[in-house]
């Protein structure tokens, strides 16, 4: 039996989704933990990213699904890591962290766009 990537993203699609509903019931229900609710947004932007991520393999045309899956998934990473560090009750200074996550998206569109180009170029599209 083998598995394609299609077959792959929709079972980590479905994965990600039943996650994000289990940690936001838990965080409704047991909101005395710190940091519980910025892991629930973590966890919903990482099954949106990895949704989208799916639609992309079925519309590759669309260049904004590029945008929504590394934007998504990089904000999932960061609100995973605020979310853990207030549950352990870390001091910790997220500035370094927000500039990570600015430069890690602005690196992303700009491959995104240089490749984008570069395929534009060599079919034809771009002079």
């Amino acid at each position: 039996m083998l598995l394609d990537f299609k077959t792959l993203s929709l079972m980590v699609v479905v994965t990600s989704i039943l996650y994000a509903i289990t940690i936001a019931f838990f965080a409704l229900q047991a909101n005395q933990y710190k940091g519980i609710g910025l892991y629930m947004w973590g966890a919903i932007c990482a099954a949106i990213g990895f949704l989208s991520a799916t639609l992309y393999v079925r519309f590759p045309e669309l260049l904004v699904l590029r945008f929504v899956t590394s934007g998504f998934l990089m904000l999932a990473c960061y609100l995973y890591s605020l979310g853990i560090t207030r549950f352990l009750d870390f001091t910790f200074n997220a500035r370094w962290l927000r500039y990570l996550l600015i430069s890690g998206l602005t690196i992303s569109c700009y491959f995104i766009f240089s490749i984008t180009r570069t395929v534009f170029k060599k079919s034809g599209f771009v002079g």
